[in-house]
């Protein structure tokens, strides 16, 4: 019985490392932290994957431990590198959020509200429109493959054990984020133009006008449509931004790893 305890042991500490920060990941990664995936599910997910990257990742002998102490703060700082390495595919949808807020804002869409499921919160019907072709857009293009690639980088960078969140981890989700801002931006300026050039219409309209009142009976409803046009228009410019921060999240979710 003590030689099997000892065969197995280091093996099964890297198992259970493995599991809380993969763990750590499905609790925030997009998609499979929402409400609507039972914790049960993800947490069957999370053994699975443990198990298939467990026995592809080195064991740092060094780092193996059952003592109670020793073993709860490594498991904290497993998990904590996870939900951080997560957060990050998190942050990068958010341009999603972003583009699909500014546009139904911009385009007086802002009044159609629904359920968002992903955040327990009511969005912008444009919002969910965008939500909706981004993610699509996103498992079409196999980037989700980035968040494993990630995931196992993470192992090689610091053994299962020995991970802790990089002290310059804010540094590169300050970076990213402010990109991420830029862009939504820019994606959401033809709504923008093309609202701003019918409200000038509009208002001009309506004062040499004022009996017609243009601004409430057509101004609005060509609002909207002109929004829902702009979208389609900068729908290739929203998949090119998806796909350029999909390939670089296998990096960004490197950054997060300490050792």
């Amino acid at each position: 019985m003590l030689g099997i305890d000892l065969q197995v042991g280091p093996e099964l500490f890297v198992l259970l490392m493995a599991f809380a920060r993969i763990g750590g990941v499905l609790q925030t990664a997009p998609l499979v932290s929402a409400s609507t995936v039972p914790v049960p599910v993800r947490m069957v997910l999370a053994i699975g994957l443990s198990i298939v990257i467990a026995p592809a990742v080195g064991v740092d002998v060094t780092a193996v431990t059952w003592d109670a102490g020793p073993l709860a703060l490594a498991l904290l700082s497993e998990l904590l590198l996870g939900g951080a390495m997560g957060f990050a595919a998190t942050l990068v949808m958010a341009l999603l959020d972003i583009v699909g807020t500014f546009v139904g804002v911009n385009a007086q869409l802002a009044i159609a509200m629904q359920f968002d499921p992903l955040t327990n919160s009511q969005q912008v019907i444009t919002t969910r429109l965008v939500q909706a072709g981004g993610f699509l857009i996103f498992l079409s293009l196999n980037l989700h493959h980035q968040i494993l690639l990630g995931l196992h980088d993470s192992f090689e960078a610091a053994p299962a054990g020995r991970g802790a969140l990089s002290v310059l981890a804010g540094s590169q989700m300050s970076e990213v984020m402010d990109s991420i801002l830029r862009d939504g931006m820019r994606i959401s300026m033809p709504v923008v133009a093309a609202v701003l050039v019918l409200n000038i219409i509009a208002a001009l309209v309506t004062r040499f006008a004022q009996q017609m009142n243009i601004y409430f009976s057509v101004g609005l409803p060509a609002n909207a449509a002109a929004g829902m046009l702009a979208i389609a228009v900068s729908i290739p410019a929203l998949a090119a931004a998806v796909l350029t921060y999909g390939d670089g999240l296998r990096s960004l979710m490197l950054s997060m790893v300490g050792s």
